[in-house]
């Protein structure tokens, strides 16, 4: 749905990025190990949150966002890289491609590899999965041409995942 157009609101929201995002994905390490995905949960609550605020604020959310993946994306504990993960995807929608552009350049191979790594867990593949589609509806312009290959190759190796991965390799190729 469409936000308010209520600068003084959209003021205040970009005033406590600083305390809101770090927040926000500490929530989203919040998942239970055995989670349903037709269930609410805090988790999926924190990277809700997140999603609004990204269609709020645009590109001011962008680089405070990415300091907290950076320094959770690839930590051993899988609560943390799968909300490192989800956090970049709740922010697709909202910011520029011209401000998202690099790090979805930069973050794309990793999913793709994340997505179809043995022995990773289906959750953090999931979102990844998830993640990509994002991308791909969002900032499908940023993805350089010499990385469709690969991508297509990781996305048609995907639909052989789990169904819940497949379902969202299914939303990225759509």
């Amino acid at each position: 749905g469409d936000l308010p157009d209520d600068q003084k609101s959209v003021d205040y929201v970009k005033g406590a990025l600083p305390h809101l995002v770090p927040l926000l994905t500490s929530v989203m390490c919040k998942q239970e190990d055995d989670q349903d995905e037709d269930s609410w949960n805090l988790s999926m609550s924190g990277g809700t949150c997140l999603n609004i605020v990204a269609r709020c604020c645009r590109d001011d959310v962008v680089d405070i966002v990415m300091q907290c993946i950076t320094s959770n994306i690839q930590d051993q504990d899988w609560h943390k890289r799968e909300a490192a993960i989800m956090a970049f995807g709740s922010i697709m929608e909202g910011p520029t491609t011209e401000k998202l552009g690099l790090p979805v350049q930069q973050a794309l191979p990793m999913l793709l590899t994340t997505m179809n790594t043995p022995q990773e867990l289906v959750i953090v593949k999931d979102t990844s999965a998830w993640t990509v589609g994002q991308i791909c509806d969002h900032h499908s312009a940023a993805i350089p041409a010499e990385m469709l290959p690969s991508l297509l190759q990781a996305l048609m190796a995907g639909l052989d995942l789990q169904p819940k991965v497949a379902s969202n390799v299914c939303y990225a190729i759509h």
